[in-house]
């Protein structure tokens, strides 16, 4: 039986929080930021060690995972609850060095990838509900630059090298953030207007609609969805790694957890009479990550997709 058109009242999801099927040389599971330890795969070599710190890539590809769980409302054909998601974004990193082992690291969005919600209906069985974020909104957001650190140390089992820890988002330089359709003065604690007549509405990707426009398709029907939305989130310390590639040359990587996350959404309006209010939450117990690995000098985004998205 095919549903209605639009007869799924569903949250947008998080823009930028962040999907499966990127290899990391971290563990499974994981919440809150542990003292960094050296994953089980990772290499310890010269690389690693004082010398990474002194010089290293620039180029970097960066791809970050929340998962998440989004609220479906009740209606006459589907089941309301809380439905999983995961969300993928990738970004084209540059790391600047700014002395005393402080980095400018500079990300460029370049793909958002959501999962598809499968949402239980009145009569058995699913539907499919997908969320698509369109190359015009990835295009329209600016990159930003953030305060990262790499520190060498004595590897804690007595290993003659040193290990790098790479940190981004801790205690001294408080949690990121990605805001989308608003402009806040301080995007940490303020909150997304939902009134389209809020001075600090954006429309960003610039379609004449208030914030910015995601689609969700069920069935061959779209709805088109004017959103802001406020993500924070902290990334654990994470050791870097290093392997040889297919060419045997180094790369290295760096993976870790992604925590303490903060998902804000307010709806300023839809061509669809039938969406409410978006409802996204993180969802903990399931482990979110990130990864880094280098990429050579010059790299696009196409490099960061190759090298980081199956």
């Amino acid at each position: 039986m095919k549903l209605p058109p639009r007869a799924v009242a569903l949250s947008a999801a998080v823009l930028f929080g962040l999907a499966a099927n990127i290899s990391s040389c971290g563990d499974d599971e994981g919440e809150g930021a542990p003292p960094p330890t050296p994953p089980p795969d990772c290499e310890s070599s010269e690389h690693t060690g004082t010398a990474f710190v002194d010089q290293h890539p620039s180029a970097w590809g960066l791809a970050r995972q929340v998962r998440i769980e989004v609220y479906v409302a009740d209606s006459l054909f589907t089941k309301g609850g809380w439905y999983p998601q995961t969300v993928t974004s990738y970004y084209l990193v540059e790391w600047a060095d700014l002395g005393d082992g402080l980095l400018a690291q500079t990300e460029t969005p370049c793909q958002t990838d959501v999962s598809t919600i499968w949402v239980e209906t009145v009569i058995g069985g699913t539907v499919a509900v997908e969320t698509v974020i369109p190359d015009s909104v990835i295009a329209s957001v600016p990159p930003a630059t953030w305060t990262a650190g790499i520190e060498g140390f004595i590897s804690p089992e007595g290993d003659p090298s040193e290990w790098v820890v790479y940190t981004l988002s801790d205690t001294e330089y408080g949690p990121q953030y990605w805001v989308m359709g608003a402009v806040l003065e301080d995007p940490v604690s303020e909150s997304c207007p939902s009134d389209p007549n809020d001075p600090r509405e954006w429309d960003q990707d610039g379609d004449n609609n208030p914030g910015v426009t995601t689609e969700q398709w069920v069935q061959g029907d779209v709805a088109h969805v004017y959103l802001c939305s406020r993500t924070l989130y902290r990334l654990e310390p994470a050791v870097v790694c290093d392997f040889e590639n297919d060419a045997g040359e180094t790369t290295y990587q760096v993976s870790g957890g992604v925590y303490d996350v903060v998902i804000d959404q307010s709806l300023y309006g839809s061509d669809d009479p039938s969406q409410t209010d978006p409802e996204s939450r993180w969802s903990p117990n399931d482990y979110s990550f990130y990864v880094l690995r280098s990429l050579p000098d010059g790299a696009t985004c196409a490099d960061v997709l190759d090298a980081l998205r199956d």
